[in-house]
């Protein structure tokens, strides 16, 4: 029987390392270019911009949220306990789960501030329609919570109208309402 005796000077035997995984993030180009400018938005319909919001959340910030949930399982199950994951896995994972974070909260404040700004930019142009038709002070109090509502509750009519087809009507419609 042939003993096998311990080499000091030979190399440790390769350990085969599983890949860590690192998530791919969205491009937040394509994410700004979706969202489009505000010429891009009065070729648009209203129902367009109601179904905009909901595919870029899906596509740009609701991707990174079961990543960044499996990061930070893995992080809780094997990060804290040193005998079950190298330093090299464990800081891995916690900078995975770092930065998973950072672009979810990244890609959410574009879309939210793209998209706001957008309407804003919307509502403005049709308070100026107000203004130039003698509407001053009290009278422009309600008109933006008046926009407002008509894309939180738009009537069927409303979907298929161009924005600015529609920011026009509907200011039209709050200057008779308040006159």
């Amino acid at each position: 029987m042939a003993s096998k005796q311990l080499n000091l000077f030979s190399s440790p035997a390769d350990v085969a390392l599983q890949p860590l995984r690192v998530t791919p993030l969205p491009d937040v180009g394509s994410l700004i270019e979706r969202i489009g400018s505000d010429e891009d938005w009065q070729e648009r319909t209203l129902s367009e911009v109601l179904e905009l919001w909901p595919c870029l959340y899906d596509e740009y910030v609701q991707v990174l949220l079961e990543p960044r949930k499996q990061a930070e399982e893995w992080f809780k199950q094997n990060g804290t306990h040193y005998e079950t994951a190298s330093p090299a896995t464990r800081q891995h994972y916690r900078r995975e789960h770092a930065a998973l974070a950072d672009a979810k909260n990244l890609f959410h404040s574009i879309l939210y501030g793209l998209y706001s700004q957008r309407m804003e930019t919307l509502f403005a142009q049709a308070k100026q329609r107000l203004i130039s038709k003698g509407l001053t002070g009290v009278a422009l109090e309600g008109c933006e919570e008046f926009f407002n509502d008509v894309f939180q509750r738009p009537e069927y009519p409303d979907l298929g109208k161009r924005l600015p087809q529609l920011m026009n009507d509907l200011a039209v419609e709050y200057a008779k309402s308040v006159t």
